[in-house]
């Protein structure tokens, strides 16, 4: 299973409280004009949605469903369906404030991921 949190908790996040765009990370990786495209046209747009506050309802229940996967021993790779370094961050986050333990969490994000990647790849040839 691969977790993809930060794509549905991105919307509330960034709806709520934009100042996360102020971390040195998201200034690394979003050019200033970005940032403020995110802060305004964008956010404007999350509040507006209905589908932001029910993914805001919804993520706590992916958590604990994502922390009982892998308390039962199934296999979860960090995915985010986003292409920022920053949401690969945000994933770990959410994941440990879900319930899975710091060990885990650098598990699903580099071997659970690697060999999810690597079983992909032998289906393709």
């Amino acid at each position: 299973m691969v977790s993809t949190l930060t794509i549905g908790e991105g919307y509330s996040r960034l709806a709520e409280s934009p100042e996360f765009l102020d971390q040195p990370l998201y200034k690394a990786v979003l050019d200033s004009d970005e940032i403020e495209r995110l802060r305004t046209e964008e956010r404007a747009k999350q509040q507006e949605r209905p589908w932001t506050w029910w993914m805001k309802i919804m993520t706590p229940i992916a958590q604990e469903n994502l922390r009982m996967i892998n308390e039962a021993g199934g296999i979860i790779a960090l995915g985010t369906d986003q292409s920022t370094g920053p949401a690969a961050h945000r994933e770990l986050e959410l994941l440990v404030a879900g319930g899975i333990s710091n060990m885990d969490a650098i598990r699903i994000g580099t071997l659970n991921a690697l060999q999810v990647r690597y079983k992909q790849s032998c289906l393709l040839y």
